[in-house]
């Protein structure tokens, strides 16, 4: 076949539009919970991660057998059982993976509240299956944790937004700062800054920052990319030092307030 034949069969191929409507569209994506959620906040829908849809799979086989998720111990007893079953080896990689259903479902309660097929009782704080569980495709069928994967350290998924406080190192002469997550799923995930300020001086001194940016699945050098930084303000954090926190410390030793957005 001729690479001309082969040109003018993909132009007049076309493939019909698998959804009539946007409430259509809306059906479906409700019809693949976990493998899509539906963001309150935002009214958007995000991407998960593939250890999260493992993971409610997990869940289901354990409740039908007969084991009981209670939230007191679940952190302690029940989530490293899971985290036993990740494959991930590159240290980077399974950190990441390991984090990954408390940046999707951070509790029980969003658990029941997004995810078709499991009820919450907030005074015993057992999680337990509804009869609608056995019917749902995403919650049995193993194939789907992985379709429509986009954990690659080729791109960020910008559906997947961040914002935590952080502690960056020290900006090297050679190389990219990097940042240490300290709060919430992102705890001692890396984030790099995206600066626009050519000249970050080497020597970007401030103990705590408050920054968001967009997640990067799959990727061996950071966990996240960040977007927008500040200091934060919290008296708590502050250190008493020769230099305020948030200044820049130039090679001449001028001191300069510094902002990276």
């Amino acid at each position: 076949m001729s690479v001309k034949t082969m040109r003018k069969e993909r132009e007049d191929y076309k493939q019909a539009i698998p959804f009539s409507s946007p409430e259509d569209l809306s059906q479906f994506l409700h019809e693949m919970i976990p493998m899509f959620r539906y963001c309150r906040a935002t009214k958007q829908w995000q991407n998960t991660r593939v250890e999260t849809r493992r993971f409610v799979q997990w869940l289901k086989i354990e409740m039908d057998g007969g084991n009981e998720f209670s939230w007191d111990n679940f952190k302690t007893i029940d989530y490293p059982r899971f985290k036993a079953t990740i494959k991930e080896t590159n240290e980077r990689l399974r950190a990441f993976a390991e984090k990954e259903l408390f940046m999707d479902y951070p509790s029980f309660d969003d658990i029941e509240l997004q995810i078709p097929g499991f009820c919450y009782d907030l005074d015993t704080k057992i999680l337990s299956l509804s009869p609608e569980a056995s019917s749902r495709l995403t919650l049995n069928l193993p194939i789907l944790q992985k379709i429509a994967n986009l954990n690659t350290g080729y791109s960020m998924d910008c559906s997947r937004e961040f914002s935590t406080l952080v502690t960056p190192s020290l900006s090297g002469r050679a190389g990219r700062p990097h940042e240490l997550g300290l709060t919430g799923a992102t705890e001692g995930l890396l984030t790099t800054p995206r600066c626009s300020n050519p000249k970050q001086s080497t020597s970007f001194v401030c103990p705590l920052m408050s920054v968001s940016g967009y997640l990067w699945p799959g990727s061996i050098v950071q966990h996240g990319e960040v977007f927008t930084m500040e200091t934060a303000q919290i008296d708590r954090f502050q250190t008493v030092t020769q230099n305020p926190s948030g200044y820049d410390i130039t090679a001449d030793g001028i001191e300069t307030f510094g902002t990276h957005i």
